[in-house]
């Protein structure tokens, strides 16, 4: 007993020092950024409101003035933690990144036990140190954004699965195993309830539930239909609500928005051969564009910018999104290419620009070389110029940068190739676990591939703890392929042979 006493408190050391590992540079982190900054971005700004209202009484609004229409864009879950945390430390955004630091330090040990449950004790406390250093991960701990709380929940449903599954080792039996897989769908529930892009989850956790357990055909349908139940239930009352506030249920009209404002222009601008960036007025101009054409074509009675109500403005919403979704049908192939070569700049390092700034207080600009240069040069390759691309990427940027930019630029480069390849071989290595292979994939293609020409690290947030738990893998594996090359070299290579 005592023995077995002293292992578990050996065991809460390990767990309090990894914890701090990962709390304290996403503290100093903090620390270091001025308070405004937690609400620098468009989205954390009305996030923020969102709870100031919920807390004040006037309602989900994003709206800062009477009447207060409600507001079917967001979802409701990050908007109440950020009102909770308000309610216990007073309106103060400093205090909700404080919130989200201790809860990413949390997630560092949900990773390593997920990745110490498929992989082995080494391997967990491996993934946990690699994600508690990952600096993206300290940001956004620091930004009023829902990503931080999404990776939670997103590493816990895994979690959950994982018990599901035979293979693991720790599978659940009997009713047990309806309790879990119910658990799992309520928490892909409340991660749909929490970011609505991924309001899919709970159908990838559904699949890869039914295929752990596809042995016993009468056990994998009752496991798949607790994991949709369990979504179910956690996701029926916000639709109901957007039901008598819209008049139709639904969990986000962001989709509606997506097609008008993203997928449209984008495929205009393969259609024209004239690409422009997101958000530019040239871009905001096809947007308006299409807006004209449904109030032309639908003969609104109300001006474009007169005050409307909720169902109003959802049924102005959907008469636009006809409008763009006739311009993405019209054009499958520009629209396809469009969020392919989106998701493929995604990829790449875009960090090193915010560090460099960071560290030496000046803008990377001032280095001479485009902080977009390494998206820039994805795209040059989807066009077919390799060479070009590299003389873009790496050749071009060599003298015009500083030690640091050099660090920093090619460190990042390097190590996302890096960190690819890892994530590459770690699948490969699940491959006999099929349903854990397809959940992780399939979740982290899901959370990155829609945004497509809007896509940037941001989206890599959420599944930065499944990516971190495929890299060890990676990293395992082939260590442990090279183990036996080391112990037991082949004779000529010692006696030249």
């Amino acid at each position: 007993m005592g023995a077995q006493g002293n292992g578990g408190m050996s065991r809460n050391r390990v767990a309090l020092c990894l914890f701090l590992l990962a709390l304290i540079p996403r503290l100093l982190y903090l620390a270091s950024i001025p308070e405004e900054a937690i609400l620098e971005s468009v989205d954390a700004r009305g996030y923020d409101l969102l709870a100031r209202n919920l807390r004040a009484g006037h309602g989900f609004s994003l709206h800062d003035a009477p009447p207060y229409p409600r507001d079917g864009l967001r979802t409701p879950l990050y908007p109440v933690f950020v009102g909770a945390a308000y309610t216990l430390a007073g309106e103060r955004p400093v205090a909700v990144a404080v919130l989200q630091a201790a809860l990413d330090s949390l997630t560092a040990l949900l990773v390593g036990a997920l990745a110490g449950t498929l992989l082995g004790r080494r391997a967990g406390t491996a993934a946990t140190v690699l994600y508690a250093l990952t600096p993206l991960q300290w940001r956004y701990a620091a930004a009023l954004l829902t990503e931080i709380p999404l990776a939670f929940l997103v590493t816990l449903a895994l979690w959950l699965l994982v018990r599901l599954n035979p293979s693991s080792g720790c599978s659940v039996r009997g009713r047990r195993i309806h309790r879990m897989a119910l658990a799992c769908g309520a928490v892909a529930g409340l991660a749909a309830l929490c970011k609505p892009n991924l309001g899919g989850l709970a159908l990838i956790m559904t699949l890869a539930a039914w295929w752990a357990l596809r042995r016993e055909r009468r056990r994998a349908l009752r496991g798949a239909g607790a994991v949709l139940l369990g979504a179910a239930l956690v996701v029926a009352p916000w639709l109901f609500r957007n039901w008598a506030v819209f008049g139709r249920p639904f969990l986000s009209n962001a989709a509606l928005g997506y097609v008008a404002r993203v997928s449209a222009p984008a495929t205009l601008g393969v259609v024209e051969g004239h690409q422009v960036p997101p958000w530019s007025p040239e871009w905001e101009a096809r947007y308006h564009a299409l807006v004209t054409q449904a109030a032309t074509r639908y003969s609104w009675s109300l001006p474009l910018d007169a005050p409307l109500s909720p169902r109003e403005a959802d049924r102005r919403e959907r008469q636009v999104a006809r409008v763009a979704w006739e311009v993405v049908a019209a054009h499958p192939w520009a629209a396809a290419r469009a969020h392919l070569v989106g998701f493929l700049r995604a990829w790449a390092p875009q960090e090193q620009a915010f560090w460099y700034a960071h560290l030496t207080g000046r803008p990377w600009g001032t280095t001479g070389v485009a902080a977009n240069a390494l998206r820039d040069a994805v795209e040059i390759l989807c066009a077919g110029r390799p060479l070009e691309a590299v003389e873009f990427a790496f050749m071009r940027p060599w003298g015009r940068l500083d030690p640091l930019g050099h660090l920093l630029w090619y460190g990042w480069g390097l190590g996302h190739l890096l960190a690819g390849g890892l994530v590459i071989a770690g699948l490969w290595r699940l491959r006999r676990r099929p349903a854990l292979a397809l959940a992780l994939g399939a979740a982290i293609l899901y959370a990155t591939l829609p945004p497509g020409p809007i896509g940037y690290e941001r989206f890599r947030v959420p599944v930065m703890p499944l990516l971190t738990v495929l890299e060890v893998a990676g990293l395992t594996g082939l260590l442990s392929k090279c183990r036996p090359l080391l112990t037991h070299p082949p004779r000529g290579i010692l006696s030249g042979e």
